[in-house]
């Protein structure tokens, strides 16, 4: 059968398209994630809080013979050891193995924690506890209030750890209290600014406390309590006593 010129441009452009999706196919590459980077973990030697101190050694395996070695770690939260307080950091695998030590950060939160090679990716989770105070110290601007709210006292719940720093919006509870006729506690005046009775990053809560409620009693003292938890569940409590006039 003799080929016109028409046959032969069908031919030509069909093993052209058998060319190019064999190219396409040649390109792919025919192995995972899991094969570039076999395992991703962590190790501690405690119970990781977001003290800003507290740290973790992150652990990434590759084959041994793996051509390329430099494994990039990144973190979300925290920074990694030696860098300054980088968010990322490169590591050259040894014997198949990269390690990098984390250095988490101070908001309760997962951490997500990822190390790529090669354009593979792994990622993992860490999930950080909140670090409560070991310590809570209590002040006050003023020890005498007005009932007609023209004197207010500026309350400061400061808290700290032994080690390390208490945890960004730890909350800090606060209450007024009276005695009744029977001696019962009684909760009385009210409290301003209330979105900040969190700590901030100095792990401070402050808070505004008015005497113009109405409920008040001149003459007898009101008590500040100030209440947050520690670790292990049990309750830190900080008192201040106020004259009203």
């Amino acid at each position: 059968m003799k080929l016109n010129e028409k046959h032969i441009l069908m031919i030509l452009l069909l093993l052209l398209v058998l060319l190019v999706v064999s190219c396409k196919k040649a390109d792919l590459p025919d192995i995972t994630a899991d094969e570039v980077i076999e395992k991703l973990y962590y190790q501690s030697s405690q119970e990781l809080r977001a003290d800003g101190v507290s740290q973790a050694t992150l652990i990434a395996r590759i084959p041994s013979d793996a051509t390329k070695k430099t494994i990039t770690f990144k973190t979300n939260s925290g920074s990694f050891y030696g860098t300054n307080g980088a968010t990322s950091i490169n590591i050259i695998a040894f014997k198949g193995e990269a390690r990098a030590m984390l250095i988490v950060g101070r908001i309760e939160q997962d951490v997500v924690i990822s190390a790529e090679i090669a354009g593979y990716q792994k990622t993992l989770e860490i999930n950080l506890k909140r670090a409560f105070a070991d310590t809570l110290i209590g002040e006050t601007s003023t020890l005498v209030v007005k009932k007609d709210g023209s004197q207010r006292a500026d309350l400061k719940a400061i808290l700290s750890r032994d080690v390390g720093k208490v945890s960004i919006g730890t909350p800090v509870i606060f209450r007024a209290l009276q005695s009744d006729a029977l001696g019962n506690p009684v909760q009385v005046g009210r409290f301003l600014g209330i979105e900040n009775s969190k700590t901030d990053e100095n792990g401070i809560a402050k808070i505004t406390f008015s005497a113009d409620t109405g409920n008040v009693t001149v003459g007898a003292v009101i008590t500040i309590e100030m209440e947050t938890d520690k670790d292990d569940g049990s309750k830190l409590v900080y008192r201040i006593h106020l004259n009203v006039i």
